[in-house]
C-alpha cells in the first residue's frame, strides 16, 4: 500500500475516534480523582479494584487510558478505573493499524467467490477454536485470584478479538464482490428477493436477542463460560444482519432512512463514549448514602442522548475537520531561482 494512502487512512481514523475519547477521559478524571480522595477504601476492596491506590498507580492507569494501551494490560485498575468503555477504542486503534496491511496483503488476493467464502469460514473456524480453548481453560484452570485478568484476556484482548475484525473486513470484500460479480448470485440467491432478505434479517435479530438474554456478569466460572459462548455465537448473527442491511432494501430500510434516526446514528459514538460518566456518578451516589429515585436512570439516559448530540455537533465534528486538516501533509514549497 502506498505510504501516502496509509497515512491518509490513519489520519482519518485518528480524527474520527480520538477526540471524543480524550474529551470523555478529561470529563471523568475529576470525578474519579474526587472519589479516590474521599472514598478510596471503597475502591480498594477485593470486590472492587483490589489494589491500594498510590499516585503512581493512578498515573499509570490514566496514561494507559490516554494512550489507548489499556486493552494490552489485563488489570482491572488499568482498564476500568476511568472511562471503562474506552477499552474497545484501544481495540479499534489496533485494528486500524492492521487494516491497511490486511487489505493489501490478504483481501487483495481474495478475488474469487470461492476464496472469499473459504475465508469467511476460516474466520469462523478460528473463532470456534479460540472459544473451545477458552472453555477448556475456564473449566480446568483455577480462576481465583486471576479471574479478572483471565476475563480481560478473553473478552477485551485485541489479539483474541482480531478474528472478528478480519471477519468484518472479508464480509466487506464479499459485499463488493457481490455487487460486481455474477458468480455470487447463485450463492446468495435468497438475498435477491426482499422476502428472503427480510427472513434472514429476522433470523439474525432473533438470534442476537436470544443471546442477549443473560444475567449480570458475576466473575464466576459459569458466567465466563456464558460470555465466551455468546461472544462466539454473536459473530455470525452480526454478519448476517450487516450483510443483509448493506445489500438492498428490507423492512427496516425506511426506519434507518429517517432523519432523526440517521442523526442518532451519527452521534452514536459520542453516546457510547460518554455514557459511562452519568452511570458511574449514579452508582457512586451510594458511597454518600444517597439512594437515587427510580426516575433518575431513564432521565440520565435521555440526558446522555441529548449530551451526545451536542458533543457530536460541537466537539466531535469540528475536531474531526480540524485534525484532518492539521495533520494533512503540507505541500512542498518549490524555490524558484532567478533566471529559471
Amino acid at each position: 500500500m502506498p505510504y501516502d494512502r496509509f497515512w491518509s487512512f490513519a489520519r482519518a481514523r485518528f480524527a474520527r475516534v480520538y477526540p471524543m475519547h480524550f474529551v470523555a477521559l478529561i470529563l471523568i478524571t475529576p470525578v474519579m480523582i474526587y472519589l479516590l480522595r474521599t472514598h478510596a477504601s471503597a475502591f480498594e476492596t477485593p470486590s472492587a479494584f483490589g489494589i491500594y491506590f498510590t499516585p503512581n498507580t493512578v498515573r499509570i492507569s490514566w496514561l494507559a487510558n490516554l494512550t489507548l494501551l489499556q486493552p494490552f494490560i489485563p488489570l482491572i485498575w488499568v482498564q476500568d478505573l476511568w472511562n471503562a468503555p474506552s477499552w474497545s477504542i484501544g481495540n479499534e486503534f489496533f485494528f486500524y493499524a492492521l487494516f491497511p496491511f490486511f487489505i493489501a496483503y490478504v483481501v487483495s488476493h481474495l478475488r474469487t467467490t470461492r476464496r472469499l467464502l473459504l475465508s469467511v469460514v476460516g474466520c469462523l473456524v478460528a473463532q470456534a477454536v479460540l472459544t473451545i480453548t477458552f472453555i477448556w481453560l475456564i473449566v480446568n484452570v483455577p480462576l481465583n485470584p486471576n479471574v479478572y485478568m483471565f476475563t480481560f484476556l478473553v473478552v477485551r484482548n485485541p489479539l483474541v478479538r482480531m478474528w472478528e475484525f478480519l471477519f468484518g473486513c472479508i464480509l466487506g470484500a464479499l459485499f463488493q464482490h457481490y455487487q460486481s460479480s455474477s458468480s455470487m448470485q447463485p450463492v446468495f440467491g435468497a438475498l435477491r428477493s426482499r422476502s428472503g432478505r427480510n427472513a434472514l434479517l429476522v433470523i439474525g435479530i432473533i438470534g442476537l436477542m436470544g443471546l442477549s438474554v443473560h444475567t449480570e456478569l458475576t466473575w464466576t466460572r459459569a458466567s465466563l463460560l456464558y460470555y465466551t459462548l455468546i461472544s462466539a455465537l454473536s459473530l455470525p448473527m452480526f454478519g448476517i444482519i450487516v450483510l443483509v442491511l448493506a445489500l438492498r432494501r428490507t423492512f427496516l430500510s425506511s426506519v434507518f432512512e429517517n432523519r432523526f434516526i440517521v442523526m442518532l446514528g451519527e452521534a452514536s459514538y459520542s453516546f457510547y463514549i460518554i455514557h459511562w460518566i452519568p452511570f458511574y456518578i449514579l452508582v457512586s451516589l451510594r458511597l454518600f448514602g444517597i439512594t437515587a429515585p427510580g426516575w433518575w436512570a431513564p432521565a440520565s439516559v435521555l440526558a446522555t442522548i441529548l449530551a451526545s448530540l451536542v458533543t457530536w455537533k460541537f466537539i466531535e465534528m469540528p475536531a474531526r475537520r480540524y485534525l484532518r486538516t492539521f495533520l494533512a501533509p503540507r505541500p512542498r514549497q518549490v524555490e524558484m531561482r532567478p533566471g529559471v
